[in-house]
């Protein structure tokens, strides 16, 4: 009976960090609220246009970047959208009296099965793009995400890492 409450527990506070984590992906700051001047473009950020031009990727290439781009982030939505329906069906039994422990555990194993397709995809995509760029191209970009990694830190309040 411990296991099962500390189980339930767990869930709960992972699903209410969750939710409190959800507004924050469209330019929303803590509480849902809108933050001015900011958006979170998500895979935006990861080999934008821009980054590419400055680095001397020829316009053919971008643009074929940007279409397998587009398809890895439908791909990537559509993982989000069943973690949020698994996510939703979880909720919906943990409000039973007595929960199914086996639905809720396997909800979990999809959730983290489907996390890690997702990451995998956006990773195989970065890993792809960078083996087609030059040495000198390639340099320039990761040189450039570095400082970007930095800047986010910095803001975010951890300094240089």
């Amino acid at each position: 009976m411990k296991k099962v409450t500390l189980f339930i527990m767990v869930l709960l506070t992972a699903s209410l960090l969750v939710a409190q984590g959800a507004g924050r992906g469209q330019g929303q700051g803590k509480g849902g609220k809108k933050m001015k001047g900011r958006q979170n473009h998500g895979m935006q950020m990861i080999l934008n246009d821009r980054l590419l031009e400055d680095a001397g990727v020829s316009e053919k290439m971008r643009a074929d970047i940007r279409k397998k781009k587009h398809e890895v982030k439908q791909k990537i939505g559509n993982f989000h959208f069943k973690i949020k329906e698994l996510r939703v069906s979880s909720r919906k039994e943990m409000k039973k009296d007595r929960p199914n422990i086996k639905l809720l555990r396997s909800n979990a194993q999809k959730t983290a099965e489907l996390q890690k397709k997702a990451m995998l995809l956006m990773s195989n995509f970065r890993i792809d793009v960078l083996t087609k760029l030059t040495p000198e191209q390639r340099k320039k970009i990761v040189e450039r995400m570095k400082e970007r990694r930095n800047q986010l830190m910095h803001r975010m309040g951890n300094g240089n890492r």
